[in-house]
């Protein structure tokens, strides 16, 4: 979901009340409207001419006069303020809750670990299940259109209560004892409980090569796969953050390079934090780049194993201690994407694939590629994009592969 989706949705219908402002006046209302409005309102460029939020969102035009690697958002960030929250945390979240779900989570409960370090009850735990985002979805036990099994739902209510009888109300009822991490490993469709996140793995390098393969092997010589992107006909999410869902269409697009295993030999888990390094060079000044992991199956179903968002990096972003840059054309760029977050299990027979895209939309607001920036032009570039695997630019994604018992 969209930010302007989300005000749209659920801050601006009680605004509208409170300023006898015309359109939508309850949540239900705004939902069916944005049906109606959304592919448009979604296009309108620039960001901050969107003229349906304008007297009810003030602080989304705020957000877009704040470019990313502005001082302003310091108030947001949590990273370098762990040693001042006191309070016993519960990190709480889905493999396909929002894009910030899983990775903040995980980094949250590591932080306040290493804060707390030498009590005996750091007070924090971690908990991830099969989830998207949303309570009422944690006693579900399906995400999306793929089933999980009966495991996968859990009494949020009982979770919760537990937590704060003990944190809140002092009772003992064993809570501090309890392992503090816990999360679901989709495949097995199992939980698993640990001490520590993230688990032991051996980081495992799969690397992207020619004809779409993708093998433990590096590769030597070899030419660079390539795709125009057009950021007037972007690669469409038509799911956008609703779970797993059958992604296998994506191949036959001309805008996305697919590179898949042969069909594996044996069951392999992945679970931890992911790094994709791509390389790549484009004839423009900026671009997105989406580097996708999916479980595909002999049927050829392909399922995505995490939350569309935490699978992308704006190139002009990629060393935010050095601000924005942009791309020179043609020049060859090592990109790093870091917050890759799952534990899924490849079965035996299964497939795994990476697709690479410089879209994907409406997850995030589209690269107009030309290196100007979204909220203040509507000016789009075409490129064409050339992603490197040889053994100079050795294209990867490394998995956290764990050892099965």
């Amino acid at each position: 979901m969209s930010w302007i989706e989300w005000i749209w949705d659920n801050i601006a219908p009680d605004v509208r009340v409170k300023k006898n402002l015309p359109g939508p006046k309850t949540y239900d209302e705004a939902v069916a409207a944005w049906k109606q409005q959304s592919d448009k309102m979604l296009r309108e460029l620039p960001l901050d001419d969107l003229a349906e939020l304008k007297g009810i969102a003030p602080f989304y035009y705020e957000w877009l006069s704040h470019p990313a690697e502005d001082p302003w958002w310091d108030w947001c960030e949590l990273r370098n303020k762990y040693d001042r929250v006191h309070a016993a945390v519960l990190n709480f979240s889905g493999w396909y809750d929002d894009n910030y779900g899983p990775e903040g989570a995980t980094t949250n409960f590591n932080g306040l670990l290493k804060a707390r370090a030498g009590k005996a009850d750091p007070q924090a735990h971690l908990l991830i299940g099969p989830w998207v985002h949303g309570v009422d979805n944690t006693a579900k036990t399906k995400s999306g259109e793929r089933q999980f099994g009966p495991a996968a739902a859990i009494h949020y209510d009982e979770v919760v209560l537990r937590w704060m009888d003990h944190y809140v109300k002092g009772i003992d009822n064993g809570v501090e004892r309890d392992k503090p991490v816990r999360y679901f490993v989709m495949g097995d469709d199992q939980w698993r409980q640990a001490d520590s996140w993230p688990p032991a793995a051996k980081s495992t390098s799969y690397f992207l090569g020619e004809e779409g393969t993708l093998t433990l092997k590096q590769p030597d010589k070899s030419e660079p796969s390539s795709f125009v992107s057009d950021p007037a006909e972007p690669v469409i999410n038509r799911y956008e953050n609703s779970g797993a869902h059958d992604y296998r269409d994506l191949a036959a697009r001309k805008d996305v390079l697919t590179f898949d295993t042969a069909p594996l030999e044996r069951a392999t888990e992945v679970t931890g934090p992911i790094d994709a390094r791509i390389f790549l060079s484009c004839d423009c000044r900026n671009l997105d780049v989406w580097a996708r992991l999916l479980d595909v199956a002999p049927d050829g179903t392909a399922f995505n194993v995490m939350s569309p968002g935490l699978d992308v990096q704006r190139a002009s972003y990629r060393d935010l201690k050095h601000g924005r840059q942009l791309l020179k054309p043609n020049q060859v760029y090592e990109i790093h994407l870091d917050n890759l977050i799952t534990s899924n299990v490849f079965q035996k027979g299964h497939k795994i694939r990476v697709q690479v895209s410089a879209s994907f939309f409406p997850n995030f607001s589209g690269n107009l590629q030309n290196g100007e920036l979204e909220a203040k032009s509507a000016k789009m570039q075409k490129a064409t994009v050339r992603i490197y695997h040889d053994g100079e630019h050795a294209s990867q994604i490394v998995l956290p592969v764990v050892e099965r018992k």
